[in-house]
């Protein structure tokens, strides 16, 4: 294992396995006593960045094969889902113990995992403009449809370093105030020039 994040009852590592090795490392993991939830990843996973994690978990888990439930184990009395209180004296709580294998399955190459990129993922995050820069915003999207055919893409690279969420303010209100139409690739006419549409 080349990581280990730990919680109180939970535990996420990340491992460079070869095959089998994540439920392996996951069978290891909540042999551990106090280990109830465990998750295991690839090591280019990193386990200290929750979105990075999620990630994993959302791309690289199908539950019927990655994720195992051992029940009637050993649980721990501070764990109040045993309800311990409830317990004869003397007898111990009993938990189930859930393992997620968040690594590649065997068979698919790595480069299937890369990491999506997503279109104006820049333009997402940086503070808003205030509601003043709209207007402004609005007069360079019309004259940077005034000089040729555009799709939307090329309209937001016009606004480089514009957050996205403004430049989307600003193109709502150029489609209320004009009736844009596209051409037969779907690129957005000038105004003046709908009837070739």
């Amino acid at each position: 294992m080349r990581a280990v994040k730990a919680g109180w009852s939970s535990i996420v590592a990340s491992v460079k396995k070869s095959a089998g090795e994540g439920k392996n490392a996951l069978l290891t993991l909540l042999g551990l006593g106090a280990v109830k939830l465990a998750v295991v990843t690839d090591h280019d996973v990193d386990i200290f960045d929750q979105e990075e994690l999620e990630w994993a978990m959302a791309y690289r888990v199908q539950a019927d094969r990655d994720v195992m439930v051992v029940p009637g184990a050993r649980g721990k009395h501070l764990d109040p889902s045993t309800r311990a209180w409830e317990l004869p004296k003397g007898e111990l709580p009993m938990t189930a113990k859930l393992g997620i294998d968040a690594t590649i399955p065997e068979g698919i190459p790595a480069e299937k995992y890369e990491h999506q990129q997503y279109a104006f993922e820049g333009h997402l995050s940086g503070p808003a403009t205030g509601p003043a820069d709209v207007p402004a915003l609005v007069r360079r999207i019309e004259q940077r449809l005034q000089r040729e055919p555009a799709f939307f893409l090329d309209v937001v690279e016009a606004l480089d370093g514009v957050p996205y969420r403004d430049v989307l303010r600003a193109w709502g209100l150029v489609r209320e105030r004009t009736a844009l139409r596209r051409d037969g690739e779907g690129r957005y006419l000038p105004p003046g020039e709908a009837d070739r549409a």
